[in-house]
């Protein structure tokens, strides 16, 4: 059976920065209609990605693809993007996945596996609080925002032609036969874009971008390396200043990417956890005892979230450890900062391959620490080599 190459629709969204100024770039819109254009593979490969997902899970559940396609062409074309009703949207097909879709994916594994003659009914995928037109309408916005944050340059004729071909895919088996390009041909082409083309682009995109930076008035810069970080003290703090590897950091960040993604955040990891504890408080399923437990480490963990206490040399961001060298406790700095003293060529969620970032950190609290010494290794005693003993030959 042929394996498909689907993307991730990831849940990145921009949110309110609090006042502060980054300086995103420009939001872009990368997709178009052009129905008179040749044969766009790169479009067509994006449609069919995205409408295989669409008909091999809700296909045969009765999920119809006209309330999508409205939504996507909506939320595309909007010139300004609003980005708590894409989060209030997300939330939306969040809980459709937790309360329909994985019950009834698990029932169809199961009914594809039983050896009982007697086919059982799947549970319902779609109801009067989750229907056809809500659900296909959520996929809508939510894929068109993919296409926004993984810069696609799409033509939809071609991209909404793919979807319409996916639709009458009933299985894997016969994907070749329904759509104008194979599975390997998607394949190629996917991986050319999203492993060469893009991290191209984006490269390019995030060096322009920083040197806009470089001139903001308010900006300094020094340099790490080969590379140059860009700065902006919010507020100096303490004379304590984490100065090495060793000292312990307790801290608080935000961090987007140069196009004004969140890609995370130490209070959205905090909420996420706050999420879980009100819905355990609100579940009656469980003993009081064992709610009270769960709460408790619950509890814990939103807090340690919401300001994590680890190792400098921890931080997983060599620029970000960088910058909070020019800070001491109780300060605060936002820098701006190249890929290769970020994520790097791989990305990270919501980071795309090359990509700068952008991070605002509060440094709570400073411990100094000391590095511990290794061990030293006892000398190796020489060993002697004997030399073969020779046969003489008489």
């Amino acid at each position: 059976m042929k394996k498909l190459l689907f993307v991730f629709v990831a849940a990145a969204l921009a949110v309110s920065c609090g006042g502060r100024d980054y300086y995103f770039a420009e939001a872009q819109s990368y997709a178009y209609n052009d129905p008179e254009a040749e044969f766009d593979t790169l479009s067509y490969a994006v449609g069919m990605n995205l409408g295989l997902n669409v008909s091999l899970n809700y296909g045969e559940a009765g999920m119809t693809i006209e309330p999508l396609k409205e939504a996507f062409t909506a939320e595309i074309n909007k010139s300004t993007v609003d980005h708590d009703f894409l989060d209030a949207n997300r939330e939306v097909l969040n809980a459709f996945s937790d309360e329909r879709m994985r019950p009834y994916m698990m029932a169809k594994r199961m009914a594809m596996f039983t050896k009982d003659t007697v086919k059982k009914e799947l549970p319902a995928l779609f109801d009067e609080e989750y229907s056809v037109e809500r659900i296909a309408t959520a996929l809508g916005h939510d894929m068109a925002q993919y296409i926004r944050n993984t810069m696609s340059k799409v033509n939809l004729h071609y991209l909404f032609q793919a979807m319409d071909d996916a639709m009458k895919v009933e299985s894997q088996a016969v994907i070749d036969d329904c759509m104008q390009i194979s599975t390997m041909q998607l394949r190629d082409v996917m991986q050319s874009y999203y492993g060469k083309e893009l991290p191209a682009e984006i490269n390019n995109f995030s060096k322009e971008w920083l040197r806009g930076i470089s001139k903001k008035g308010d900006v300094e810069m020094f340099a790490v390396g080969a590379d140059t970080l860009y700065y902006r003290v919010e507020n100096p703090g303490s004379e304590l200043r984490p100065t090495n590897d060793y000292d312990t950091i307790s801290f608080r960040y935000e961090g987007y990417t140069c196009r004004g993604v969140l890609f995370e955040s130490t209070a959205k990891r905090a909420a996420d956890v706050r999420k879980q504890i009100a819905k355990l408080q609100a579940d009656t399923t469980i003993s009081e005892d064992k709610r009270a437990e769960r709460l408790a480490k619950l509890e814990e963990q939103a807090l340690k979230a919401e300001q994590p206490t680890i190792p400098l040399s921890q931080f997983r961001v060599p620029g970000a450890i960088e910058a909070m060298k020019k800070i001491g406790a109780g300060g605060e700095i936002t820098v701006w900062m190249p890929a290769e003293l970020a994520y790097g060529a791989r990305g990270n969620r919501a980071v795309l391959p090359n990509e700068a970032i952008v991070m605002h950190i509060e440094l709570k609290d400073v411990k100094p620490g000391v590095e511990i010494p290794k061990p030293a290794m006892k000398p190796l005693k020489p060993v002697e080599v004997k030399k073969p003993k020779v046969m003489q030959l008489k």
